[in-house]
């Protein structure tokens, strides 16, 4: 699929599902001139492509998230490893003196060789964001964000504590909805509606949360999923803002038993 004058392949499991603009594509099912994501998160046109391999060496690569894929032997990565390597013409310079990780190419023959010990494993740099067009959201991304993490489930009423609740309230009014507020001893439950002036129309953005197929089922729908990294942001910062927590080290959280 590239490099293709060198014949450096990405030999890849026929079955393995790629994110391409228009959704997941079978591998095997990919064309020259079709389209899939590059490290950038920029679609990416396919040039060329090889003879379907029948007796490539694989190997299934796992990754700490859990996810794994079935390659070649001569199948490229880019990775971070662990090295010690002197910086030259450091010595004299209050600079660093060496460099602890080094960026390399290597072939999954060379991973599977590789000392896996804890504190030797080998990074992947995480991609770009994905670069997707603006979708047509009828819900704010921002406001499903914020009842995704501390929405009742079977309704448009949220609970926040009473030191978050009143910036929340705000920044909500903010993006045209109407917020009614509710205090109790140690929190605050506001209803949500769709914003309309005189109108009671929480009942309108629950009927949208059944429409998503979220309603009392939270989930983050596959349109919010795929649209673009603002409308995507948005709806991280409602879910931050909800059930989010940052420590002292800048190390952010989310946590939900839904």
């Amino acid at each position: 699929m590239d490099l293709w004058a060198r014949e450096h392949y990405k030999a890849e499991d026929m079955d393995a599902w790629i994110p391409t603009p228009t959704g997941w594509s079978r591998f095997g099912d990919l064309n020259i001139g079709d389209y899939v994501f590059g490290p950038d998160g920029e679609p990416t046109r396919i040039i060329a492509q090889t003879p379907i391999f029948h007796d490539a060496d694989c190997y299934e690569i796992e990754f700490d998230d859990g996810l794994s894929i079935t390659v070649s032997g001569e199948h490229l990565w880019t990775v971070e490893r662990r090295t010690r390597k002197r910086i030259p013409m450091a010595y004299n310079k209050p600079d660093p003196k060496r460099i602890y990780r080094e960026q390399v190419t290597l072939s999954t023959r060379e991973i599977a060789a590789h000392d896996h010990r804890p504190d030797n494993r080998l990074a992947i740099p995480v991609n770009e964001p994905l670069n997707l067009p603006e979708a047509d959201l009828r819900i704010d991304p921002y406001v499903l964000g914020v009842w995704l993490g501390d929405g009742h489930s079977g309704g448009t009423r949220i609970t926040a504590s009473k030191a978050d609740a009143g910036e929340l309230a705000g920044i909500l009014r903010a993006r045209g909805i109407e917020v009614q507020s509710t205090s109790r001893e140690s929190a605050v439950s506001m209803r949500l509606g769709s914003g309309k002036k005189g109108k009671r129309t929480s009942s309108e953005l629950a009927n949208e949360l059944r429409r998503l197929k979220i309603y009392r089922h939270k989930a983050i729908p596959s349109v919010y999923l795929r649209a673009s990294i603002e409308q995507r942001h948005a709806l991280l910062q409602g879910l931050m803002d909800s059930d989010g927590t940052c420590n002292t080290r800048g190390t952010a959280t989310f946590v939900n038993k839904n």
